[in-house]
């Protein structure tokens, strides 16, 4: 009984332990923390199973049928938390993506923002043109887009249209 309980407790907790150095930190970190839970509450169930198994020999049918229910738990407990793991992974993908993308239109913007400053000392003839472009709404850049039909406008942030007006 003990050895083929140990012995699928061994082939879940290596599976486990693979699952686990696949994972990024944090829920590598809750990952494990809740293997811990999971392994202290065998070490219990365990505990309680064999002590009722040394006083009533004839339970040791209903221990066995306790240690497959635990390991039956304990692997789904696993598979619960491999899973909460995994969307929180793909939520903090996605978060840092949101954020690379914002920082790169702020980047995109300061920097069309110093290289009209640049051009407009460089050339003060343009500065005027340069400098009403870059003053104008996103919405009003949006609506010289449509008169000189620019293609994809609608798409477009503040700086692509201003890009592509000036390119026009």
């Amino acid at each position: 009984m003990n050895t083929t309980a140990d012995t699928l407790n061994d082939r879940i907790t290596d599976r486990l332990d693979s699952i686990e150095r696949g994972l990024p930190m944090v829920p590598s970190k809750t990952f494990g923390l809740a293997r811990a839970t999971v392994r202290r509450t065998n070490q219990v169930v365990c505990a309680v199973a064999d002590r009722v198994g040394d006083s009533l020999g004839s339970v040791s049918n209903t221990a066995s049928t306790a240690a497959k229910t635990t390991a039956g738990q304990g692997r789904a407990a696993a598979e619960r938390t491999v899973d909460t793991a995994r969307r929180g992974a793909a939520e903090t993908v996605g978060q840092a993506e949101a954020q690379v993308d914002r920082t790169r239109s702020e980047v995109r913007d300061q920097a069309t923002g110093l290289l009209d400053d640049a051009r407009r000392t460089v050339d003060p003839k343009k500065a005027s043109a340069l400098a009403s472009l870059a003053d104008l709404s996103k919405a009003e850049l949006y609506e010289r887009a449509q008169e000189r039909n620019i293609d994809g406008r609608s798409s477009m942030d503040k700086a692509q249209l201003i890009r592509a007006l000036r390119s026009a």
